[in-house]
């Protein structure tokens, strides 16, 4: 674009840009900008994967959960009832989920199973993809409130 075109709300960036980029060299020293830097980033790398509110009903197991496991885990043919090999079992019961995810706590985060889910452990499971976001919501909020079996 030639710059005589340069429309004017691309110049009203640019000089307020240039304002707020002077104002942050001139009048700001470096442990300000660097606490602000700090404060950005620890901003956006925070993640929060699920909500819980108070209205919320409770999730499940039988209903919402079991459901998720079966299509993903079960029907893929790693963790049904008859399932082969050494470090293969079977994901098919409540008990099940609980022993072999090593749930023991409302931490999802701290879960065997949960990590596995979002791929933050060595294996990430379901193999052939992820499960969706909501799919990983209702199991994050079911560990989250105590994993019942109901």
């Amino acid at each position: 674009m030639h710059p005589s075109k340069i429309s004017e709300v691309g110049v009203k960036f640019i000089f307020s840009n240039l304002r707020i980029n002077y104002f942050w060299k001139k009048n700001m020293n470096r442990k300000v900008r660097l606490s602000i830097a700090g404060v950005i980033l620890f901003f956006s790398a925070c993640q929060h994967p699920g909500v819980i509110s108070p209205n919320q009903s409770e999730i499940s197991f039988k209903n919402e959960v079991q459901p998720i496991i079966i299509g993903n885990c079960t029907m893929a043919g790693c963790h049904g009832a008859s399932t082969g090999g050494e470090e293969s079992f079977p994901l098919m019961t409540y008990e099940d989920v609980i022993n072999h995810g090593e749930i023991n706590s409302t931490k999802p985060e701290k879960t065997k199973f949960y990590k596995s889910i979002t791929g933050k452990s060595e294996e990430a499971m379901p193999p052939d993809g992820p499960m969706s976001d909501t799919q990983i919501l209702i199991i994050y909020n079911w560990i989250a409130q105590g994993a019942k079996n109901n």
